[in-house]
């Protein structure tokens, strides 16, 4: 797998692209030390120059080993794993109460509740009236270390929301976010953390919200549970 590069400067980020061709801007003057850069194997946005010190540490022959991810679960005083996700999926099936389970893959700085991770709730089949959530279609700017980045907002509870972003993220990562959907008159703001990240979907918790969109969220997801219900019956 080539390495596919980030980079950004004054909110703008531009990628991916290849090392070779990072290298290529470099010399050319295309890119500066004025630049950050991201990608796989880096945990946070880093210096041109201090990425050039690490790529050799980084890949070999711009090669990239691939590591599946792994993933585990606490219940019941229990911590079982780790599973790949596909078979915590199914492990998580199995759970009766799924209340008190745990999740925790690498990345995370602790354990986090599994009502936080929408993808994983969806993939499990536990429906949106145990765990009120709601889809919601629109984008989400996330904006950081004077960078924006957008991803596609794809579920929503008073806690925070899923979204699809493939590059730019890193759990545990504080930023401010913004949240434009055509369910809500007004954009909505909030500062947020991100929980995980996988296979392009990431887990986004509120930090700090106001009343007012904590209440106006409150009530989208209860109309949607209402919807929800009757086009289940």
């Amino acid at each position: 797998m080539v390495l596919n590069w980030f980079v950004q400067k004054n909110e703008n980020v531009e990628g991916p692209i290849s090392t070779d061709d990072v290298q290529t801007r470099l010399q050319t003057g295309q890119l500066s030390d004025k630049h950050m850069i991201w990608g796989r194997g880096l945990e946070t946005w880093i210096t041109l120059s201090h990425w050039q010190q690490e790529l050799p540490h980084l890949a070999t022959g711009g090669q990239v080993e691939v590591v599946q991810e792994m993933w585990h679960y606490a219940s019941g005083g229990k911590s079982l794993g780790p599973f790949p996700k596909s078979l915590l999926v199914e492990e998580l099936k199995n759970v009766e109460n799924v209340g008190d389970v745990m999740i925790w893959t690498k990345g995370m700085k602790e354990w986090a509740p599994l009502f936080e991770f929408h993808d994983l709730l969806s993939a499990v089949g536990i429906n949106k009236r145990q765990y009120p959530r709601a889809d919601l279609t629109g984008r989400a700017l996330i904006k950081t270390s004077g960078m924006t980045l957008i991803g596609k907002l794809l579920t929503l509870s008073e806690g925070g929301c899923g979204i699809a972003i493939e590059q730019g993220l890193v759990p545990g990562q504080a930023f401010t976010l913004e949240m434009q959907s055509p369910g809500f008159r007004d954009t909505l703001h909030a500062k947020a953390e991100c929980r995980y990240v996988s296979e392009g979907i990431a887990g986004i918790r509120f930090t700090q919200i106001s009343k007012e969109t904590k209440s106006a969220i409150i009530q989208f997801v209860k109309q949607s549970q209402t919807r929800f219900v009757l086009k289940a019956a």
